[in-house]
């Protein structure tokens, strides 16, 4: 019995020192999106939707979106704000704002926790998927069809420690302008 509970504390440890040698340490020189600019274009359509708590922002402002972008912050293992509801023709960035210091990687995937976890399992074909995102990278998408999208990060599993998001694509949204670039 004693020989399970030390197998246990040792694996345990292991995994611990994996999950901080992952996500400290210096940042890498060979950055995968470094400021990243290129925007996805593709038609978004509807997906499916789940719950979620959080702060929602949907200001006001223009109700058309068309050229407008608005920033979605991805720091201390959240997206911030958590939800927001923008008219077609919005653009989302996405930026990884992790603090000085820390290298902590962020994505987005979009998808439900069940999808996501199928995502990684190569079961799921998400509408739009970011490169990995490194302190200081940044990525774009441009929501053209009304609808949720549901979306997490996927790198070290975050969508399961609760780093997911919802867009509402609603014709005559308003632009919330506290997030306009």
């Amino acid at each position: 019995m004693r020989f399970k509970r030390n197998w246990i504390f040792t694996a345990l440890v292991i995994v611990l020192a994996l999950v901080v040698a992952a996500c400290g340490g210096k940042k890498s020189d060979n950055t995968t999106a470094s400021n990243n600019t290129a925007s996805n274009n593709q038609v978004a359509s509807n997906t499916s939707s789940s719950t979620s708590t959080g702060s929602t922002s949907t200001g006001s402002g223009a109700a058309s979106g068309e050229g407008q972008t608005i920033v979605i912050s991805m720091e201390m293992m959240a997206y911030s704000p958590k939800e927001v509801v923008i008219p077609p023709g919005t653009t989302v960035r996405w930026v990884n704002n992790e603090p000085s210091g820390l290298t902590m990687p962020h994505d987005v995937v979009q998808g439900t926790v069940d999808e996501l976890q199928d995502f990684l399992n190569g079961n799921h074909q998400p509408l739009f998927q970011s490169p990995v995102l490194n302190p200081g990278d940044y990525w774009e998408y441009t929501f053209t069809e009304e609808g949720e999208y549901i979306y997490g990060c996927t790198q070290l599993m975050h969508f399961l420690a609760g780093m997911t998001g919802k867009i509402t694509v609603r014709a005559g949204a308003e632009v919330p302008q506290e997030l306009v670039l």
